[in-house]
């Protein structure tokens, strides 16, 4: 629940679909170690976005959790999911192929 008036704590998510979270796994991915760990470009980025100091030029990522705006947030998570789906065909077979079997469902 949020506190009224209170930014003392704050929850934040990264969850959703970007340059970030998208990238093209391979040999040359920009903004992860690995499929399963990101970089510290990609940490300078979330400490950005919480802090208030975003990255200039970088992907826009992450956002404050308010209580009021869950059901429109998880809204929008499922249309940007069903969009990636559809532009990025290759993604989740190209992941797989990567992971070990029935690492990603």
């Amino acid at each position: 629940q949020e506190a009224a008036g209170s930014d003392a704590i704050q929850l934040w998510e990264f969850l959703g679909y970007n340059a970030v979270t998208g990238e093209p796994v391979g040999a040359n991915m920009h903004w992860w170690q690995n499929p399963f760990h990101f970089n510290s470009e990609t940490g300078d980025l979330l400490l950005g976005a919480m802090f208030g100091h975003p990255v200039a030029g970088a992907p826009e990522i992450g956002r404050r959790v308010v209580s009021s705006r869950v059901a429109e947030r998880q809204r929008r998570f499922e249309e940007e999911r069903q969009a990636f789906i559809r532009e990025h065909p290759a993604f989740y077979p190209g992941l797989r192929a990567l992971l070990p079997a029935g690492a990603l469902r």
